[in-house]
């Protein structure tokens, strides 16, 4: 049997049936059932045998719970995505605050850099910009803006444009 998560879960972002298994089994029976039989169907026996298979994955108490809950039911038993996924954006946030960089959680977590700025919630303006620029260069690209519209501050040439629909063309 794994070593059970200690990460936090949001129980309610995960699928029903998951949620139950939770209530009925404990989070980690629960976790554990669904990380070794998720995406398959699971025959809940009708009877309580402390030898049955499901002991050796969920612990002699949660299977208890589990058969005299659902006994001789036929459960189809959801992936565990909607975990990994949560203990991945938790990964994320623990990153972030240690200091790393987007690109460092990015090459560490295995996401894109834009998907960490997305789940850090990150300022729109990166957002918009990430696809065109490096994050280092965009001081350059804003003063060069400037530049070529003939002013003499980052800031010249953009007073008359507040909604950002001026069109640059870069040399």
């Amino acid at each position: 049997m794994k070593k059970p998560t200690s990460k936090p879960i949001n129980v309610h972002l995960l699928p029903k049936l998951l949620r139950q298994l939770i209530r009925v089994m404990g989070q980690d029976a629960a976790l554990q059932l669904v990380d070794q039989f998720g995406g398959t169907q699971l025959v809940v026996p009708k009877r309580f045998t402390p030898d049955h298979m499901l002991v050796d994955v969920v612990g002699l108490e949660a299977f208890g719970a589990l058969v005299s809950q659902y006994g001789t039911e036929v459960l189809e038993l959801p992936k565990n995505d909607a975990v990994v996924m949560q203990l991945r954006h938790h990964r994320v946030r623990e990153l972030r605050e240690q200091g790393l960089t987007h690109s460092e959680i990015a090459i560490k977590t295995r996401y894109t850099r834009r998907w960490v700025i997305a789940i850090l919630g990150s300022e729109e303006e990166e957002l918009r910009q990430l696809g065109l620029f490096d994050e280092d260069d965009d001081d350059a690209v804003k003063s060069s803006l400037a530049n070529s519209r003939g002013g003499a501050g980052e800031s010249a040439g953009l007073a008359h444009d507040p909604f950002g629909l001026v069109r640059v063309t870069l040399p």
